[in-house]
């Protein structure tokens, strides 16, 4: 539904453009011919019936100007409506990162044994995210949580799909995936995280990370797939 609500708007803007080009093109047209023929003036005023037509005419064009620029001004407000109502929908609240509903589309679009031949999963937690907010509040952890997400960003951004799916739980999908990759991912990830601790001064992030690959997992869905990276970080 959003990339249709997307659609209309663009649609909206442009017809308003031409509506918009047509009035101007009338009014340019009309300056024009006053200019080149200064005579119409005369002709105009001194008939009653076409000075009437003529007035109109500039009333109806002036109304219609208004109402496009109202016209641009919702679908302006429109515009901004919906790129609330998606950031609420689709990112997380508190790192505005994709978040798990973003996740459920995700498994939508891989949703057959081809399409996640390839893929891995990786789930990340901080490991000591418990102590953090029992040492210096919610607020601190919280803050953590900001900070990991900006490394996670980095890191995993030229990799593929990464999500925070609620907590102190966050997912990544990565397609084209096998060990080296998902361990070269690993591993600049935690330089990431080696480089803030050492400025951090009051707490450090200690991660937590399991991952599995469909090569291995052979399974048929990527909701499989996670379910599989799940039990395994149970068991780790």
């Amino acid at each position: 539904m959003q990339n249709k609500d997307k659609d209309l708007l663009k649609y909206m803007r442009r017809l308003k453009l031409f509506e918009l080009a047509i009035c101007f093109i009338v009014v340019v047209a009309f300056f024009a011919a006053a200019i080149t023929e200064p005579r119409m003036f005369i002709t105009i005023f001194s008939d009653k019936l076409l000075f009437i037509l003529c007035a109109l005419l500039w009333i109806t064009l002036l109304c219609t100007t208004a109402f496009l620029f109202y016209d641009f001004y919702q679908a302006r407000s429109l515009s901004e409506e919906y790129h609330l109502l998606h950031k609420s929908a689709y990112l997380d609240f508190l790192t505005e990162i994709p978040n798990r509903h973003s996740c459920d589309m995700i498994f939508r679009t891989y949703n057959t044994p081809e399409s996640i031949h390839s893929i891995g999963c990786c789930l990340l937690s901080i490991d000591n995210l418990s102590a953090i907010n029992s040492d210096y509040g919610y607020k601190r952890g919280d803050e953590i949580i900001c900070d990991f997400t900006h490394l996670l960003t980095d890191a995993a951004s030229p990799y593929g799909f990464f999500c925070r799916n609620g907590g102190n739980e966050f997912l990544t999908i990565f397609d084209q995936c096998d060990d080296d990759r998902m361990k070269c991912f690993l591993n600049e990830l935690q330089d990431e995280i080696d480089d803030y601790n050492t400025t951090s001064p009051d707490a450090h992030i200690a991660l937590h990370s399991t991952y599995v690959l469909n090569s291995v997992e052979e399974k048929s869905s990527l909701s499989q797939l996670v379910a599989s990276a799940y039990s395994k970080a149970k068991r780790a």
